[in-house]
């Protein structure tokens, strides 16, 4: 199954797979944070007035935040229920689990067997969720993020060191750079410094280079795309979208050429926008609505009104209501990712309305110290292991003494307590 940018199974078109395990990885949401009211784009642009496309707020419906919620709660019940042990994967995973906690929160239940089957992946892969494709790493950050999980102690490994690489970070094009800014702001991460032995290896990440690795890969229109913006607008609204949504952070008077990209890319997606107020696809709908969230932009804002529609009315076009689903294209029946995508949207406006956090501004998440496995998990797994300890099972021993300390109520505790700490003995 190919579809365009959300769907492809090619790298550079944006969404990626892991090849040597084949499970699917498609990426896709936004950067926030609260601008100033002073520094919100109101159209400025660079561009020549004939190039700015606008239409007229008037006659168009309004939406109120009763009616998001009873879109959100029909979706985020066919989302749970068609998600029941969610993985390290973006379809069934990391949005699923996004969308559903950025609303209303993620059950006890699905959240436990995300975190478990996340630590039996990253001990699987040795903390190594791609080679070439680091949007895996942000994609899993911001699902933690989200949850209010450890990003920098996740079977013992620091998930934000990966994107001190730079050159690891940007191998994959614009998508990494983009993803990276994304999911470092969402709780304001410090980057890790690189260890010795990789620095003369890779140049460190820093903010401010991450931010020229996103303005260096606009394509010669002055948008983010793989193809001509002539020849599929609704894949360059797409891609464009996810930018502005990570450059929306340094829109501000310290980054005078942020500004610029962002009003000439803002007026840009206003032109691709077609009769019916939409891209194309509902995963595209998304991104603008995400985009223009983040950065303060209501839907009614008459450059993002054709005939009378807006890119939410579009969106609601390919949203079914009898299961709270959202297909691809329309006719083609519900799809989970395209169900996830407009989720998290939905999501993003509803809290743009009720003037909540961005859908990306985690900082309102508290650190939840809830045990990654449950009770019954935990002890089968302590009796798994057997003496004498080898040198295979290092992460797994250093996992359960970390358990440990989440647990409660165990029975036999101190037996457990005084095998897993000899064990730790023996294998420092």
């Amino acid at each position: 199954m190919k579809f365009r940018l959300h769907i492809s199974e090619k790298a550079e078109d944006y969404n990626w797979k892991i090849s040597d395990e084949g499970k699917d990885t498609v990426d896709g949401i936004t950067g926030t944070q609260d601008l100033p009211e002073a520094e919100m784009i109101l159209g400025t642009s660079d561009l020549p007035k004939e190039e700015m496309v606008s239409g007229t707020s008037d006659n168009v419906e309004e939406v109120t935040v009763e009616m998001l919620e009873n879109y959100l709660n029909k979706t985020a019940s066919y989302i749970q229920e068609n998600v029941t042990d969610p993985q390290c994967n973006s379809i069934g995973g990391e949005w699923a689990i996004l969308g559903l906690a950025r609303y209303h929160g993620v059950s006890k239940e699905m959240k436990q067997a995300y975190l478990t089957n996340l630590h039996e992946w990253i001990l699987k892969k040795k903390g190594v969720l791609s080679k070439s494709k680091y949007t895996e790493y942000s994609r899993v950050i911001l699902a933690l993020s989200s949850i209010g999980a450890n990003v920098h102690d996740v079977a013992h490994y620091d998930l934000t060191l990966p994107l001190a690489r730079l050159e690891k970070v940007c191998f994959q094009g614009a998508n990494g750079p983009i993803w990276a800014l994304i999911a470092l702001n969402s709780k304001n991460y410090e980057i890790p410094s690189l260890p010795p032995e990789e620095q003369e290896k890779y140049t460190q990440s820093t903010r401010e280079n991450l931010i020229n690795a996103v303005l260096d890969r606009r394509n010669e229109d002055g948008i983010w795309d793989v193809v001509s913006s002539e020849s599929d607008m609704g894949a360059g609204a797409d891609m464009t979208a996810m930018a502005i949504q990570s450059l929306s952070n340094y829109y501000t008077s310290e980054y005078p050429e942020v500004i610029q990209a962002v009003d000439h890319a803002i007026q840009k997606i206003s032109a691709f926008q077609n009769k019916e107020g939409g891209y194309g696809s509902s995963e595209a709908d998304a991104q603008v609505i995400v985009a223009l969230n983040a950065m303060g932009i209501p839907m009614n804002d008459p450059r993002f009104v054709k005939n009378g529609k807006t890119v939410f009315d579009d969106l609601m076009s390919y949203y079914q209501p009898s299961t709270g689903a959202f297909e691809h294209l329309r006719g083609q029946g519900g799809n989970q990712m395209a169900t996830e995508q407009g989720m998290y949207a939905l999501v993003s406006y509803y809290r743009f309305l009720t003037g909540q956090k961005k859908l990306y501004d985690m900082t309102d998440v508290a650190i939840d110290q809830q045990a990654t496995i449950s009770q019954k998990e935990f002890i089968k797994r302590v009796d798994a292991l057997q003496e004498p300890i080898i040198i295979d099972q290092k992460e797994e021993v250093i996992f359960l003494n970390r358990e440990l300390e989440l647990q409660t109520s165990l029975p036999n505790e101190a037996a457990l307590r005084g095998k897993l700490q000899k064990w730790q003995n023996e294998i420092e």
